[in-house]
C-alpha cells in the first residue's frame, strides 16, 4: 500500500472516530444533567455579559469597547467610540480639555446624555472647554488604566477626572488581570464549546471538582491593585501635563447592597454562591419579585413592594431562614414602616446595616481613595460624601439620576474652579 493511500485512510479513519465519538458525546448531553445549578451557573459570568451589550463589541485587551455610531435605547456612541458629541482627537488650538474616565455612572447610564454631568459640564462651562466622555459601561480601574493608555492619552487631555471602584469590588470567577492573562486560552474555548465532546468533558470536570459551584469568587480588582492602577494614571498624567482628580463613588444610603454575592446551602447542590437580590427573587413569587426589583434597581416607592399579597409574610419566614442576609432585614423594616411600627423599624434597619458587608467592601474601596490623597498625594474629590444622605438623587443603589447628575456637575465645577483649573 502506498504512502498516499495509508495518510488517506488515517485520516478517514480520524474523521470517522471524530463523528462516531462526536455523536454519542451528543446522547450525553441528553442524557447527563448539567452539574451547574441556575444559581452557580450566573453567579459569576455575567459580570463579563456587557461585552454582549448592544453598543458593546468583545476586545481581546479591554474585553469590550463601545462601537463607533452604534445607537440603542437613545444612545448614540460618536465616531470615536465614546458617547456624546464628535470631537478631534487632536485638541484645537486655544481649547482647554476635559476627560471623565470612568464607568457606567460616568458614561450617565440611565440618563440622556444632555442630563448627565458629561452633558451638563459642557453647558456650564461654556466655549473654550471642551469636555470629552470616556466613561464606559461596566469598566473597573484595571480597564481605565489600559484604556488610558492606549486611547485616551493621545486625547491630550489638560484636566482627567477619574470615577473607578464600584465594578472594581464586584464578585468575578477572575480578576480582570488573570482574565486578561487567559484571554487566548478563553478565545480557543468558546470555539471548542461547539463539540459536544468538548462540552461532555467539562460537564464531567464540573462533577469531579464542583468548582462551578464551591468557586469563592473574587474581586474583579482587588484593593491594592485598585490603589495601584490610580496611583499609575496619576502617574501617567502628570508625565504628559495633565492634572488627574480622583472621585470616590457615590452610593444610595438607604438600601442594603446586594449584588454581589454571598454563599447560601442549595438542598441539591450544596453550597452555592448567589446575588441577594436573585436569591430573595427565587423564594419569592413573581409580583413580589417583580416589584422588589423596580425598588431596589428603579428606586420605586416601597409601598409597591409591601402592598403585594403575602410579601411581608414571606419577608418574616425569610428572616427566619436566613437571619445573616441583609436583605431580609431591610425588608422587615419596609414592611414595619408600611404598618407604622417606627421601633421596628428602626430596630430591623440596624440589623440591616450591621449584616450589609458588601457595602462595607465598597466603601474600603472609597476609604482607600482617601487614604491616596493623604499618604500620596492624589487629588481627591470626595463625591460620596456629597451624596452620603441624598438618596433622592438615585436611580438605583449606584447611579445617580438626573437631579443627582445636576448635583455632581456642580460640585465638580466649583472644585475645578477652587483649583485653579478652569479659566
Amino acid at each position: 500500500m502506498s504512502r498516499r493511500r495509508t495518510f488517506l485512510l488515517a485520516i478517514v479513519s480520524t474523521l470517522i472516530g471524530a463523528a462516531a465519538l462526536e455523536g454519542i458525546a451528543s446522547l450525553l448531553l441528553a442524557i447527563l444533567p448539567d452539574p451547574r445549578s441556575e444559581r452557580s451557573a450566573v453567579a459569576f459570568e455575567d459580570v463579563w455579559a456587557h461585552a454582549e451589550d448592544p453598543l458593546h463589541a468583545p476586545d481581546r485587551d479591554l474585553f469590550w469597547r463601545p462601537v463607533p455610531g452604534r445607537v440603542a435605547e437613545n444612545v448614540r456612541i460618536n465616531a470615536q467610540g465614546l458617547r456624546g458629541p464628535d470631537f478631534t482627537t487632536t485638541k484645537p488650538a486655544g481649547v482647554r480639555r476635559i476627560v471623565l474616565l470612568g464607568d457606567s455612572v460616568t458614561f450617565g447610564y440611565g440618563v440622556t446624555e444632555e442630563a448627565s454631568f458629561a452633558g451638563r459640564l459642557r453647558r456650564q462651562l461654556g466655549p473654550g472647554i471642551e469636555v470629552v466622555n470616556a466613561g464606559i459601561t461596566g469598566y473597573s480601574s484595571w480597564q481605565g488604566l489600559r484604556f488610558y493608555e492606549t486611547v485616551v492619552r493621545e486625547y491630550r487631555p489638560d484636566v482627567l477626572l477619574v470615577l473607578f471602584g464600584y465594578n472594581d469590588h464586584h464578585s468575578a470567577v477572575w480578576s480582570d488581570r488573570d482574565k486578561y492573562g487567559r484571554r487566548h486560552a478563553e478565545a480557543a474555548a468558546r470555539v471548542a464549546a461547539h463539540s459536544a465532546t468538548f462540552r461532555v468533558l467539562a460537564r464531567a470536570r464540573m462533577r469531579l471538582t464542583s468548582s462551578d459551584v464551591r468557586h469563592e469568587p473574587v474581586p474583579r480588582v482587588g484593593l491594592d491593585e485598585f490603589e495601584a492602577n490610580l496611583v499609575a494614571l496619576d502617574s501617567l498624567a502628570r508625565a504628559e501635563g495633565c492634572r488627574a482628580l480622583f472621585l470616590t463613588v457615590p452610593i444610595r444610603p438607604d438600601v442594603p447592597l446586594v449584588e454581589n454575592f454571598v454563599q447560601v446551602r442549595d438542598p441539591e447542590a450544596g453550597p452555592v454562591w448567589v446575588r441577594q437580590i436573585d436569591l430573595a427573587c427565587q423564594q419569592m413569587d413573581a409580583p413580589a419579585c417583580d416589584a422588589l426589583t423596580r425598588c431596589f434597581f428603579e428606586a420605586a416607592d416601597w409601598s409597591e413592594f409591601t402592598g403585594v399579597a403575602g410579601a411581608c409574610a414571606r419577608v418574616e419566614d425569610l428572616v427566619q431562614l436566613a437571619p445573616d442576609l441583609p436583605i431580609f432585614h431591610f425588608l422587615l423594616a419596609a414592611c414595619h414602616a408600611a404598618r407604622g411600627d417606627s421601633v421596628a423599624v428602626e430596630a430591623a434597619l440596624v440589623t440591616a446595616r450591621r449584616l450589609d458587608r458588601e457595602r462595607a467592601a465598597m466603601e474600603s474601596y472609597n476609604a482607600r481613595l482617601r487614604d491616596l490623597g493623604l499618604v500620596r498625594r492624589l487629588d481627591v474629590i470626595d463625591t460620596a460624601a456629597a451624596f452620603a444622605s441624598e438618596s433622592n438623587l438615585f436611580l438605583d443603589v449606584v447611579h445617580p439620576n438626573a437631579a443627582g447628575h445636576t448635583h455632581l456637575a456642580a460640585l465638580l465645577e466649583s472644585e475645578l474652579r477652587q483649583r485653579g483649573l478652569l479659566p
